[in-house]
């Protein structure tokens, strides 16, 4: 008879500590769900998943945080990142104002109900 024995191999942290400063990052520049997927052109579900470890950023993925955000790779994977100083990690890299319409979303993206017309 044949046994097999399974180790456990130890679970990173990596994916919960990505989803938390996403989620946090995003939360604080005040911009939804909505307007970050539609920077990163990826679909709101998906960055749900980012948000809360279900699902994990690809490498390209990650390189687009870093150029929506204004951060560097390393500081997502910081388990520290919103410990020592919170809300205030890179809150001056703001969308223009001109750009988000009431519900939170880029103009370009369709509101709640409506399909996007084309030209």
């Amino acid at each position: 008879m044949i046994s097999l024995v399974v180790k456990r191999v130890p679970q990173s942290p990596y994916p919960k500590i990505v989803a938390r400063n996403l989620r946090l990052l995003r939360a604080s520049r005040g911009w939804s769900q909505e307007f970050v997927a539609f920077e990163l052109e990826i679909h709101r579900s998906y960055l749900s998943g980012l948000e809360n470890g279900s699902h994990n950023p690809t490498i390209d993925q990650l390189a687009r945080f870093e150029g929506l955000f204004g951060i560097q790779v390393a500081d997502l994977l910081n388990p520290e990142l919103f410990l020592r100083t919170p809300w205030s990690v890179h809150v001056s890299v703001l969308p223009p104002t001109q750009n988000v319409g009431d519900n939170g979303c880029h103009l370009a993206c369709p509101a709640k109900g409506q399909s996007q017309s084309t030209p």
